[in-house]
């Protein structure tokens, strides 16, 4: 990316990723849309490996079993 200021190169030092201080962000810039915004995705709380017999060996069916 480069900087449209300075022309200098930038760079990414951080990630925001919850949702209400991306919100407030871009309320306060007055980029926030109510009619475009969304619900946070559903948090999975466990993923649930459930290995089957289909013929394929797997690293997985190693660590399961």
């Amino acid at each position: 990316m480069i900087c449209p200021e300075c022309q200098h190169e930038m760079r990414i030092i951080s990630f925001i990723t919850e949702s209400v201080p991306i919100e407030k962000i871009l309320k306060y810039l007055e980029l926030w849309d109510e009619e475009s915004s969304r619900d946070s995705p559903i948090a999975i709380e466990e993923i649930v490996y459930t290995p089957i017999d289909d013929g394929w060996h797997c690293e997985m069916d190693d660590l399961v079993s």
